[in-house]
């Protein structure tokens, strides 16, 4: 008995099909109209918000631009050979030393609050790094440490930042595809803050012309000539501007004669000869403070003006985009009514004839003999006869169907095709969709192949391991079977990579991976986890066993590999060490296994590799102790005087004599009764994620005490490659500079020499070189000597395996590595000095600092107080 067909939707629903189509069609014209007219009231909005947070931005500019003069004013006054040779009197000069701080509070209040002005707009970026950037400029005012070249050139940088945010600002305005008539006005808002630009900074350049000497005087007045020169260039042109209004209004205030007198003065100076006797002097330059904050506040009404004029234009965009979006939605509302309507009457006009052709096609298809249609149109008729000569095909076509629904593709192919060109093309189909399924099947088992085996070496690949040792503990059952795993990590493979190539190397991996399935036995699976990395999974065997599997990997690798390369024999070799991790009984998950022997290859490297290592008590309980280590010494970071976290300080003297250098900070910890300290302490806080942490305790603790002591002698503190890498690195050295009130000379910074490298790391540097920091690199000789000149650091700390080495290739790197670092410019550091003969190598090096057992051992604080009061160190700190 043959299936009633499906009943599906109904003919007339189809044929109402016919009118939706039009109807979709214009959905979907009137829906990209009101998206179109959506888009061009956020595009409105957009260039509001943006024009909005130029005017802030404006507004912090001047403020940076404000604070600048001040503050060059106060570092003049407070230096008597350049305040003398700037022509300051003693009385002028006692004078601005009591009234220029008050003067610099308020510029600095006044850009604070246009900096928390800026903030809440989300159409600036730039807070973080303006604020971040006055902080430490501002410190290095503070502290007097700078020169006033300096600290012009980091309040510039600043202004520099806002004129970028500003022109950006300006030009994503632009870009949101204004109308014909906004574009012209946020143009004019742009040249508007281009000349306030110019205008901010004129008098800053011009009082830092006057006071300087020498190059920096030549420097500080090309710059002026340029600002002046296109201050005026900009200030003459005001037909780029695209209005009347706007031409009359520049031309007014550029015009007015307080701003034109202020900028003829500047470019007067400018122009002049640095030596000159007409030249303005600083306390002339002083008095023009008030003629230039009239002309940036008749600038700055301009500038308001343009930006309210732009904000009305694009405000009139926005309100007429609305109002086409609302006519637009009203169009699309008619539309679809319409269209609704005509569907529901051409569905009734259509739906009698077709569902009587229904009932007649769902009889044919029951097999039912159908009478013929005498009403209707004449294609319905013409359909029903066709119907009814079909109807004795359609029984053997489900036969067909049916067959290849339930699998049987033989019985398919094997059923005779109804006549008729329907019936070959349904024989035709039925033959395409059967090898169909057959390309399809192997399809499937080729993807199933690869996803589970590396492509490089035919391995199984990491997911098909652990489904293999899941397995395998599944299958392990009782207390004498045991499931073993061996992690197979190649020795010296990166130096084959290097050397030879990749296309080497991976023809070392196919190599050592048939190696390794020869080894094994029938149940056993050797996989590549990745790179360098093999794993073993066996069954059955003991420890004594899967020692000795391991020591035969170890063996099969390490023999040289045959290989011709260009034409030519080369045998590149590697070793490999082993890690193993039993399961007895399999009570030990398939992660935790895989972990474990993770672990024990790691200690076989750590012997010396070419080792096969066992992963047992002694490893857990060393798991287990890194892991306690951890948890206490963050809880000793959060209480060191409890927790007894401490600093030792160790001197650094000059070769050959006890003339006290400087402090080397040595983090010390007392846990348990047992002493962690030095490069111990640092690895285990690195291990834990706490480098910054405690390199941030370092930095707060040793300006401490060094400003207790009376910051006569500096500190050293060595900070990890994280941590130099970390952007907050500059905030903590800030930080501990201003609370020990110290200036930045008295604090070096130590980085590992796999940190310079890091771009990061290298612009933190030399961003505290800049401030007065000493920087320095912690070199083991691994650093290529080509990269010693683009390090930005101003010295080199020599570590002690390279000062105590015995080997002659050893002694020779460590001479021609101090030779060239003292070629470069940089101080040298001698670590590790233990004997006499120790310190001579040094010397003979060419080092300028030394420490070590033989000129000291770190001492407690208040040993380290009693060296600084002794007699020596006094005549030293005097001297």
């Amino acid at each position: 008995m043959a299936t009633r067909p499906s009943r599906g939707r109904a003919v007339w629903q189809h044929l109402t099909a016919l009118v939706v189509v039009p109807l979709l069609a214009a959905a979907a014209l009137s829906a990209v109209v009101v998206r179109t007219r959506h888009d061009e009231v956020e595009r409105a909005a957009a260039a509001q918000q943006l024009l909005a947070a130029s005017l802030q931005l404006d507004a912090l500019r001047r403020a940076v631009d404000q604070e600048v003069l001040p503050t060059l004013v106060l570092a003049v006054a407070g230096d008597d050979e350049v305040a003398g040779a700037a022509g300051f009197t003693p009385a002028v000069r006692v004078q601005l030393l009591r009234d220029v701080p008050a003067s610099l509070d308020v510029a600095r209040t006044a850009t604070d609050g246009a900096l928390a002005a800026v903030a809440p707009l989300p159409a600036t970026s730039v807070t973080g790094s303006v604020s971040s950037r006055l902080r430490a400029v501002r410190a290095a005012a503070d502290q007097g440490s700078n020169t006033v070249t300096t600290l012009l050139t980091l309040y510039l940088q600043v202004s520099d930042v806002l004129r970028l945010a500003q022109r950006d600002a300006a030009v994503a305005a632009t870009a949101t595809g204004l109308t014909a008539a906004s574009a012209p006005a946020v143009n004019d808002v742009s040249l508007v803050v281009a000349l306030t630009g110019h205008a901010s900074r004129e008098l800053p350049l011009a009082f830092a012309a006057a006071v300087l000497t020498g190059e920096e005087r030549d420097r500080a007045t090309d710059a002026l000539r340029a600002t002046t020169g296109s201050y005026t260039e900009l200030a003459g042109q005001p037909a780029a501007l695209s209005g009347s209004a706007a031409r009359a209004a520049w031309t007014a205030a550029v015009g007015a004669p307080l701003p034109v007198r202020t900028s003829a003065a500047l470019a007067a100076f400018a122009a002049l000869p640095v030596d000159s006797p007409d030249r303005l002097s600083g306390p002339q330059l002083l008095g023009m403070r008030e003629a230039s904050g009239i002309r940036d506040a008749v600038l700055t009404g301009l500038l308001r003006t343009q930006v309210q004029r732009a904000l009305g234009v694009t405000a009139a965009d926005r309100a007429e985009s609305e109002r086409a979006l609302e006519g637009a939605v009203w169009l699309c509302v008619v539309v679809l009514v319409l269209s609704v309507v005509s569907t529901v009457v051409v569905a009734r006009l259509t739906s009698r004839p077709l569902r009587r052709l229904s009932q007649a096609a769902r009889r044919a298809l029951e097999g039912e003999p159908l009478a013929p249609l005498r009403r209707g149109p004449r294609e319905v008729r013409e359909v029903g006869d066709a119907l009814s000569r079909t109807a004795e095909g359609l029984h053997r076509v489900r036969q067909q169907a049916e067959a290849v629904a339930r699998g049987d593709l033989d019985a398919a192919l094997a059923q005779p095709a109804v006549p008729g060109r329907l019936g070959e093309v349904v024989q035709g189909s039925v033959e395409a969709m059967v090898r169909a399924v057959e390309a399809r099947d192997a399809l499937r088992a080729e993807l199933s192949h690869r996803a589970a085996h590396d492509p490089l070496t035919g391995l199984p690949n990491r997911a098909a391991a652990l489904a293999a040792l899941h397995a395998a503990l599944a299958r392990t059952t009782g207390a004498e079977g045991s499931v073993a795993v061996l992690f197979v990590d190649l020795d010296g493979f990166k130096l084959v990579n290097d050397r030879c190539g990749h296309a080497t190397g991976d023809a070392v991996l196919c190599a050592v991976a048939a190696r390794l399935r020869e080894l094994l036995r029938g149940g056993d699976v050797v996989a590549r986890l990745g790179g360098d990395e093999f794993v073993v999974v066996a069954q059955g065997l003991g420890t004594a066993e899967a020692l000795a599997l391991g020591e035969r990997l170890v063996v099969a690798v390490s023999a040289p590999v045959e290989l011709v390369v260009d034409g030519g024999l080369s045998t590149p070799r590697v070793g490999a060490s082993v890690g193993v991790a039993l399961s007895p009984g399999g009570r030990v998950g398939a992660e935790r296994l895989l972990r474990e022997a993770d672990v024990a290859v790691y200690r076989a490297k750590a012997l010396g590799r070419g080792r096969v290592v066992l992963h047992d008590a002694a490893l857990l309980r060393e798991e287990a102790e890194r892991d306690a280590v951890a948890h206490d010494l963050r809880a000793a970071l959060d209480d060191p005087a409890r927790s007894r976290l401490e600093l030792r300080w160790e001197p650094a003297v000059r070769p050959g004599t006890s003339d006290l250098l400087s402090w080397v900070v040595v983090p010390h910890w007392t846990r348990a009764g047992a002493q962690v300290c030095g490069e111990a302490l640092v690895e285990a806080a690195e291990a834990a994620g706490l480098g910054r942490e405690l390199g941030r305790w370092q930095l707060l603790a040793a300006t401490a005490q060094v400003a207790a002591w009376g910051g006569r002698t500096p500190a050293s503190v060595r900070v990890t490659a994280r941590h130099a890498a970390d952007e907050r690195l500059l905030d903590d050295v800030a930080d501990a500079l201003v609370a020990a009130a110290l200036p930045a000379g008295a604090l070096a910074v130590v980085v590992p020499e796999t940190a310079a490298a890091d771009p990061g790391a290298a612009w933190h540097l030399r961003s505290l070189g800049v401030l007065g920091v000493h920087t320095a690199v912690a070199g083991s000789g691994a650093t290529p000597l080509q990269d010693l000149p683009g390090l930005p650091v101003r010295g080199v700390v020599l570590s002690a395996d390279l000062v105590a080495a015995d080997d002659p290739a050893r002694q020779q790197l460590l001479a021609l590595f101090a030779g060239v670092a003292r070629q470069l410019g940089l101080w040298v550091v001698a670590t590790g000095v233990e004997t006499e003969e120790h310190l001579r190598r040094a010397v003979a090096a060419g080092a300028d600092v030394v420490r070590g057992p033989l000129t000291g051992a770190p001492m407690t604080t208040d040993e380290a107080a009693a060296r600084c009061s002794s007699a020596d160190d006094a005549a030293y700190a005097a001297g």
